[in-house]
């Protein structure tokens, strides 16, 4: 899942709508790594056909089909123009996301929205970007408890600006367990600098051809996080008052896999998961690095993960396994990217194939595991 704070992706300083245009950049790749629901996944052509009454059957359906992603807006909430243009702000995300294997949804939520509540639950994922969103989520029983079945299911979940606000402490609590960090309470901290944004990391997956740029912006700081301590991931930090804060953020939420599940079971829940990640064939270059690249951060999600369900020599296989996972893909996306953006089709489908056979491979793997302790 993937929590985002508006800055610009730019060479220069930038303002306004400008640069909320650039900030959504990164938002795209971190939806895009958090929209694989664990419990609907399976690859297709791997198994026979299912009856589609059968929860093997529901997921094999939902397995062929886009990943329905609802952008949430609302009209203008009473700042200066050129700030907090939330409609305009998803009309931007659509563009960026536009893909096959995405069903975009943009909504716009003002009022009651009562249809709010059915349309998360028909969702795969959510983009948040509205007025005082931590408040707005709590404020109706029915809609929080669609965000929270979104979560329990595996849904991902991004938010920008002060869609993750909210001015009174009461929402925090809800806010940060769907979305992993909060901007809300009395005390809360804000202000427009003009400073240098900097990744975070230097071989996260999402910020791949982000370098410090120099930045005129609004930023919420000193964010509420989950605890403990070091479950979030910073991606892009500012420096305000002398002090580098995390404004961008991804998180794992740690019921993102069931941990009640049987040890046979979550090894084939993570074989499912990677099958499917790869039943997307991308037309290009970019598309390709792009889907290495969730790969990879998949093998690194994993070898920080807890793994409750497994015995622990079982789980010393799993991460061995990772390990070499992960110099896999780096090797194979180090090729890719030394790939001219206008590769022969041939080039595109050796790479393809490449991708393929490692992917099987591991699905293999994790499913022979499975079986054994079955």
């Amino acid at each position: 899942m993937a929590c985002l704070r508006s800055s610009s992706v730019s060479c220069r300083p930038v303002t306004g709508l400008r640069a909320m245009v650039c900030a959504l950049l990164p938002a795209v790749g971190l939806l895009l790594g958090g929209l694989t629901p664990l419990s609907e996944t399976v690859l297709a052509g791997d198994r026979p056909a299912a009856d589609a009454s059968t929860p093997a059957g529901a997921a094999a359906k939902t397995a062929t089909r886009p990943k329905r992603v609802l952008l949430i807006s609302q009209g203008p909430d009473g700042h200066p123009p050129g700030t907090h243009e939330y409609v305009p702000g998803v009309r931007i995300l659509v563009r960026l996301l536009q893909r096959p294997s995405l069903q975009l949804i943009p909504v716009q939520a003002d009022g009651s929205w009562q249809d709010g509540p059915e349309l998360i639950d028909s969702a795969d994922g959510v983009v948040l970007f509205v007025s005082e969103g931590a408040r707005w989520v709590s404020s109706d029983a029915a809609r929080l408890a669609a965000f929270q079945r979104l979560a329990k299911r595996g849904g991902g979940l991004a938010v920008l600006h002060w869609g993750m606000g909210t001015r009174s402490a009461e929402p925090v609590k809800h806010f940060v367990a769907l979305f992993g960090g909060c901007h809300g309470g009395p005390d809360r901290r804000y202000k427009i600098v003009e400073t240098t944004a900097s990744p975070a990391s230097a071989t996260h997956p999402v910020l791949r051809g982000i370098s410090p740029f120099a930045v005129h912006d609004e930023f919420y700081y000193q964010l509420k996080f989950a605890q403990p301590s070091g479950q979030v991931s910073p991606l892009m930090q500012v420096s305000v008052e002398g002090k580098p804060y995390t404004v961008a953020w991804g998180w794992n939420r740690p019921d993102a896999i069931d941990p009640t599940l049987p040890a046979g079971a979550y090894l084939n829940r993570l074989a499912e998961t990677a099958a499917e990640w790869n039943a997307e064939q991308p037309q290009s270059v970019a598309g390709l690095a792009r889907r290495i690249a969730e790969f990879r951060l998949g093998c690194s999600r994993l070898l920080t993960a807890e793994h409750a369900p497994l015995p622990e020599p079982e789980k010393k296989v799993l991460l061995e396994r990772c390990r070499n996972w992960a110099k896999n893909f780096d090797t194979q996306l180090t090729a890719v990217e030394q790939l001219s953006s206008d590769a022969t089709a041939e080039e595109l489908a050796a790479e393809q194939t490449k991708m393929d056979t490692l992917v099987r491979k591991l699905v293999g793997k994790l499913r022979e595991q499975a079986g054994q302790l079955s």
